[in-house]
């Protein structure tokens, strides 16, 4: 699967990328990003998966979720949105921490999916 959406001015190898609180959490447990136009999301998953040990959860078409221990990646294909949900256990103000940690993976993921399409 692949996102196809409007450009959003970012570039193929991940910066310009930006990691921001969801606006729709209120617990500051919830973070998101958008992938570069035309990445491909499957290979993201995998990528990520790999790199994290991470356990594939139910998806349903178009959407990927991703546990890793007590965190969830969520990727959507159709929009190359991605939602990164944080252990609701981690205190408040570790929270950013835990989803940057994450969120450097899902980098080397998405760098990795454009060296492989190439």
């Amino acid at each position: 699967m692949s996102y196809h959406g409007r450009s959003r001015n970012r570039d193929r190898c991940g910066s310009g990328v930006n990691l921001t609180l969801d606006t729709s959490c209120t617990d500051r447990r919830a973070f998101r990003t958008d992938l570069p136009t035309g990445t491909n999301v499957d290979d993201v998953a995998k990528g990520l998966a790999q790199a994290t040990g991470a356990d594939r959860v139910a998806s349903v078409p178009g959407v990927i979720s991703l546990r890793i221990g007590r965190d969830e990646v969520v990727l959507v294909a159709r929009t190359g949105r991605v939602q990164i949900r944080v252990d609701a256990e981690i205190v408040r103000h570790e929270r950013r921490l835990r989803a940057e940690s994450l969120f450097v993976f899902l980098l080397q993921a998405v760098r990795a999916a454009d060296v492989n399409n190439r």
